[in-house]
């Protein structure tokens, strides 16, 4: 992702990466979205929440509204049948943000609705800019979680317990009606 004097430029691939943490529920038209405030796109559906950005920080940010919403049927449709590495430039105009990718052009129209703040999902000491331990986790690990979920009936709460400085194993523990489940994910350390 990069930004450009007038927008952002993303893969489709990251498109369908924020697409995922979105509501599914139309009738929540709210975070049934994807949200582009200058130079960051952003989904929740209320219990997760996805910003992406660019690394580097932007030294042309475009002079956007605040937020726009595009509603994910829009975004959807743009992303449909192109390769994960196909660039999509999002331009933001007076009444719709303009795509352009090799495909062509398609307007996608702002939702008159208000998306909520992301951050209030982020919990404070990890939005903070402060000094921590910095650990991360396999991604394919995670979707380790995600198929005991399906097998233990589908949507599971996962407990989870870890030390303070996030240095030890991960447990996450869930149970349904017939079987309970441990999962132990060690971290691994990043170096900054």
């Amino acid at each position: 992702m990069r930004t450009t004097e007038t927008g952002i430029v993303c893969t489709v691939a990251e498109l369908r990466a924020v697409l995922a943490f979105a509501s599914t529920d139309s009738t929540r038209e709210h975070l049934h979205a994807l949200c582009l405030e200058r130079a960051r796109v952003l989904a929740s559906d209320g219990h997760t929440a996805c910003l992406l950005m660019p690394c580097a920080q932007p030294t042309n940010a475009p002079d956007a509204p605040e937020r726009w919403v595009v509603g994910v049927p829009a975004v959807k449709m743009l992303v449909s049948g192109r390769s994960a590495g196909t660039e999509i430039t999002l331009t933001y105009g007076d009444a719709a943000i303009v795509a352009e990718s090799p495909a062509g052009r398609l307007d996608l129209p702002r939702l008159d609705v208000q998306f909520p703040p992301v951050m209030q999902c982020v919990p404070s000491h990890v939005a903070s800019d402060g000094p921590c331990a910095t650990y991360g986790i396999d991604a394919r690990y995670l979707a380790r979680l995600a198929i005991m979920s399906k097998a233990l009936g589908g949507k599971t709460v996962w407990r989870v317990r870890t030390p303070d400085d996030g240095s030890a194993p991960i447990r996450y523990d869930a149970s349904s009606p017939t079987a309970c489940a441990t999962v132990i994910i060690m971290p691994a350390r990043i170096d900054a």
